[in-house]
């Protein structure tokens, strides 16, 4: 038996269902969060196929034969329609995009809730498994969210002293990019870093009590 599962509702996770549907069967059902299929819904894409069976935040766990894949929801740090498959019998998880490996996050870190992501990431390594696999980049385990957790961490917590020392994002950015030079070597550091940086200093800013 077949499956589609979409991780969330984000459309680099959601589409393609049309072609595997069309290469095995019309009947392969697609499952998702329930909120993915009202995103899904308002989004309107004919492109994009609507999930056929929704789960809540309780999860579920589904039997293939002798296989199990148990779907977890732990958090809304990148969205609250996130679902983290596990197989028990792998000792594997599939994590996307609220976690990589040794990667920086995307641009200025659009709609993410920092604090709630780093707890995520916290909650994804209490699940039992040996690897990750990421929706993007390559697999490790639980030492690389481990590592994840610690630059959001760094990233967050100099934010926030950058606030308290009154400085404005811009000089916020020269400072932190020195304090954080240790990685220099993650992917995507180049590109991205110096807007990680603004985007964790404008939440800072938004959360600051």
């Amino acid at each position: 038996m077949l499956a589609i599962i979409y991780t969330h509702w984000h459309i680099d996770h959601s589409s393609g269902a049309k072609i595997l549907k069309q290469q095995f069967g019309d009947d392969i059902p697609i499952i998702a969060h329930e909120r993915t299929l009202s995103r899904l819904k308002r989004w309107g894409d004919p492109e994009v196929l609507l999930p056929t069976k929704t789960i809540d935040d309780d999860g579920v766990i589904l039997r293939y034969g002798d296989m199990n894949i148990e779907l977890n929801y732990i958090g809304y740090g990148h969205t609250n329609t996130m679902l983290v498959p596990r197989f028990p019998k792998q000792k594997l998880v599939f994590a996307v995009d609220f976690a990589n490996n040794d990667a920086v996050g995307w641009r200025d870190l659009p709609g993410w809730y920092l604090g709630e992501l780093i707890a995520m990431q916290g909650r994804l390594n209490k699940l039992d498994f040996d690897i990750v696999a990421f929706g993007h980049g390559m697999p490790g385990d639980k030492d690389t969210i481990r590592r994840q957790i610690k630059y959001y961490t760094d990233l967050t917590t100099q934010a926030k002293r950058a606030l308290q020392q009154g400085l404005s994002e811009d000089e916020a950015v020269k400072v932190i990019e020195k304090n954080l030079s240790q990685y220099k070597q993650w992917r995507f550091y180049d590109k991205w870093f110096l807007m990680n940086i603004r985007g964790a200093y404008r939440w800072a800013k938004e959360n600051n009590t």
